[in-house]
């Protein structure tokens, strides 16, 4: 059998491993191990074109893109059981407030008509002048005492939450209940300690832990900050409707900054991961791909935008990286499990 020889140098740090990987469907893969186990393997892949076609292998030439320079914050999905407590009691106090504002209108209705009748020397007696007035005095009280309540629970709201969601927890807008309906979820953005970026952008990219990004729209400042963080803290909204968001999540924060940096996006479809390092797979010649660590700490809309490691000339495979990672994996342990018994036969 004719032998295949797949040789991956990565320089005088490799140490260079050969072996004949004949893989079914006409691929073959090659592993180069770095000297330093922190730099891990270098990964190339040899497909036909047949078995590029049968495995839906695209590859596409970087585009340059433009994007804002970012800083890392730190982000929370917000329990909502405080402001829905506040919205109960403050209905409740506004309720009470109309409800002494009438009884007092009528009290005063009634003092002033005993008032004019005993004046007159009529059927009004001075005991129930006196009675009418006592209960318009006390229905008086009654609407000082509801009034000073839905002040204290409008201003624990302005503490707790700022003006802008305190506004609109006291007229239960479309804003107020789209939370509530859980149609929306509330987040608490704290930037790091000591950094200020004013004004806060209109929309910052979120990252749940091992999920994708999604865009957080901006609310308002916070009156409070993360006690664990320390940092100025702003309020963002996010939608559900990607069902990644828990209530009490930890999110990564990506704030744009500053002027705007130039780079090279890698879409979010072509990373895999390999160990927890990011790759992509460059395609180096007609059905050769070798992978390449890619840096995700500057993510965009469509994926990530990279500064360093790539040319305008390479060109990444968009559709199939999984594929291709897979056959590395599977080739290589194939041939090691068959032994050396091939030899030198031809």
């Amino acid at each position: 059998m004719n032998k295949l020889r797949s040789c991956c140098a990565t320089g005088a740090a490799l140490l260079l491993l050969t072996s004949g990987l004949a893989v079914a469907g006409g691929c073959f893969a090659c592993f180069a191990w770095s000297a330093s186990a922190v730099a891990g393997p270098a990964i190339s892949v040899v497909m036909d074109k047949e078995a590029c076609e049968k495995a839906g292998i695209v590859s596409a030439p970087l585009r340059r893109i433009s994007r804002a320079r970012q800083s890392e914050a730190y982000g929370r999905v917000l329990s909502l059981k405080g402001l829905a407590d506040l919205r109960r009691s403050y209905v409740l106090a506004v309720a009470r407030v109309e409800n002494a504002k009438a009884k007092l209108r009528v009290s005063k209705v009634e003092y002033k008509r005993l008032k004019s009748l005993y004046s007159q020397n009529q059927s009004s007696s001075l005991k129930n002048l006196q009675l009418a007035e006592s209960l318009r005095s006390q229905d008086q009280v009654n609407l000082e005492t509801a009034r000073t309540r839905r002040r204290l629970l409008a201003g624990t709201a302005l503490q707790q939450w700022g003006k802008v969601i305190a506004d609109r927890l006291s007229t239960g807008d479309r804003f107020y209940w789209r939370l509530m309906e859980r149609r929306d979820l509330l987040l608490l953005v704290s930037l790091p300690p000591g950094e200020d970026i004013s004004p806060m952008p209109r929309e910052v990219t979120i990252q749940p832990p091992g999920k994708a990004r999604l865009a957080a729209r901006y609310v308002s400042a916070s009156p409070r900050t993360d006690p664990q963080i320390q940092g100025l803290s702003y309020f963002y909204t996010v939608s559900t409707k990607s069902g990644q968001l828990r209530t009490g999540m930890n999110l990564a924060v990506f704030v744009p900054k500053g002027q705007p940096v130039d780079g090279f996006l890698i879409y979010s479809r072509a990373v895999v991961w390999q160990n927890g390092q990011p790759l992509v797979f460059v395609q180096s010649g007609e059905g050769r791909f070798t992978a390449r660590p890619v840096a995700t700490n500057m993510p965009v809309k469509a994926g990530y935008l990279v500064r360093a490691g790539f040319s305008a000339s390479d060109r990444v495979v968009v559709t199939g990286a999984q594929a291709l990672l897979s056959e590395a994996h599977f080739s290589v342990p194939r041939k090691a499990a068959g032994g050396g018994g091939d030899g030198d036969d031809d």
